[in-house]
């Protein structure tokens, strides 16, 4: 029997379980892909309504379709249109087209939509009725069924076919860890190798009393829990999976989970903790096998915004700043030896290494000759900067001060490798000399342009309120304080406030 404490976290962590699902990105973008398929239903039969009434009701011949186009839209008629749309939306659902068991064939799919083009033909019955009452609405109302079924067949055949054969090549690559080894764990992995929104690679169990069986499947075990830690700060990792038994590993799933929070991981424990057989349950994640996703950051359907603000934001940028780069490259170049852009390796989101781009500041061959510039570094903990640094050119000092050396990031914003605010990107020299696990919670966000920390003194600042900065940034995450710090960042540009 778990004690009175176990029982309460147990507790704590099953009440967590709606406000997991409510945070879910996944389960966000297949709430939005449900309304845009119910969006295109409507559309459908609002077009087969629309030619019904247009070859029964309007005479073409005599009219022309001008005149059908010049109809004009009374208060009634918006009423009897909306009141359609609610019904058809209704009958739709109540034959099962909007619920959660998506159909995956078509020869599954037609009959439901069969039975609600029948429910919905009948709605649009009793308006010609009611509409034109004493006149014959038999054939109107069987060509409606035919023009109705047959556009809803296609329209979800063409999502079927988007689902089966366009996404899957578009899954995002995912890295995980899978804490446990026992038979749970090898069920998860065949789960996980069936997921429709990602492709994840296993890199290994993690178990302090590796299972019989587990090599089965190709998976190694990289270690028990108390290596979790070191490998989380090591490897790019993008989830963790528990897959322990809740009674005989209570502890080690507790601990398992505090970790991943310290390191900044997105962890997952299955949700089938107790047995029950009268309650339900809500899928979290997954398909045969119920999860709960702890995300380390808000991911609900605020992010669309900061998604929108990067892609017009970036794209919009680097067309209106053509002219500045050009002249920006040209005065590299006339200045000193060497390409105007320069790119370096840099740790994103979750520690996946990408190529950021800047305008080069720095004689040629700069990296190579910081290891004899250690002793002059600066900024205390594993931040490396100079305020005079002897590498960096003339024209570069310009642009440093101005910020104007960072713009060609907002190609890498584009990329959705960054973001226009958040933690900026640390060197791979840096990263590799952090030796605290709590400080790799920066990592669990895209990396940005600017961030509290460029408007907060830049280089005025050491490495610890640096990092606090960027995790405050993370912990109260808004659009509104996104754009605060945009704004917040022209003038601090302007001055050069701290820059190096």
């Amino acid at each position: 029997m778990l004690n009175e404490r176990a029982l309460k976290d147990n507790l704590q962590l099953l009440f967590t379980h709606d406000e997991a699902r409510r945070r879910d990105p996944r389960l966000d973008l297949r709430a939005l892909c449900g309304g845009i398929t119910q969006f295109l239903d409507i559309v459908c039969l609002s077009a087969a309504a629309t030619l019904t009434i247009a070859f029964f009701y309007f005479d073409l011949t005599a009219h022309g379709v001008e005149a059908l186009l010049a109809l004009r839209f009374t208060t009634q008629k918006l009423l009897i249109g909306c009141g359609c749309w609610i019904n058809w939306s209704v009958s739709l659902w109540a034959v099962g087209l909007y619920g959660p068991k998506q159909h995956r064939t078509v020869g599954q799919l037609i009959p439901p939509l069969l039975f609600g083009t029948t429910l919905c033909t009948f709605v649009m019955s009793i308006c010609l009725f009611l509409r034109h009452p004493g006149v014959s609405i038999w054939r109107p109302v069987a060509f409606f069924w035919v023009v109705a079924a047959g556009s809803l067949i296609l329209e979800r055949s063409g999502i079927l076919l988007y689902a089966r054969a366009i996404k899957p090549r578009y899954r995002v690559h995912r890295r995980a860890l899978i804490v446990g080894s026992g038979r749970r764990a090898r069920q998860l992995v065949a789960d996980l190798q069936q997921n429709e929104d990602f492709i994840y690679e296993i890199l290994g169990f993690i178990d302090s009393e590796p299972q019989p069986g587990a090599d089965f499947i190709e998976v190694p075990t990289l270690g028990t829990v108390d290596d979790l830690e070191q490998i989380l700060m090591r490897e790019s990792i993008d989830e963790v999976f528990i897959a322990l038994p809740v009674r005989s590993k209570y502890d080690q799933i507790v601990s398992t989970i505090g970790i991943c929070e310290c390191a900044g991981v997105q962890s997952q424990y299955l949700a089938d903790l107790f047995p029950t057989r009268v309650t339900k349950r809500r899928v979290a994640e997954g398909t045969d096998m119920e999860r709960v996703a702890l995300h380390m950051v808000h991911s609900d359907s605020r992010r669309y915004i900061k998604y929108a603000i990067d892609l017009f934001g970036s794209f919009f940028g680097l067309i209106a700043l053509i002219p500045v780069f050009l002249l920006i490259a040209l005065a590299i170049k006339l200045t000193s030896k060497g390409p105007a852009f320069f790119s370096q390796a840099r740790y994103g989101l979750n520690k996946h290494q990408f190529q950021m781009y800047k305008f080069r500041t720095m004689v040629e061959n700069a990296e190579a000759q910081q290891a004899d510039l250690e002793h002059l570094n600066e900024t205390g903990g594993p931040a490396f900067k100079i305020k005079d640094d002897p590498r960096i050119t003339t024209v570069g000092r310009f642009l440093r001060r101005t910020s104007l050396d960072e713009l060609p990031q907002l190609l890498n914003v584009l990329l959705g490798q960054m973001s226009l605010v958040g933690p900026r990107p640390l060197p791979m020299r840096d990263v590799n000399l952090i030796t605290e696990p709590s400080l790799m919670r920066r990592f669990s966000v895209k990396p940005g342009m600017t961030g509290l920390w460029q408007v907060s003194g830049r280089s005025n600042t050491d490495f610890k309120a640096w990092i606090a900065l960027d995790l405050h940034y993370i912990d109260h995450w808004t659009p509104g304080i996104d754009i605060e710090i945009l704004l917040r960042t022209v003038p601090v540009v302007l001055r050069g406030t701290g820059a190096v």
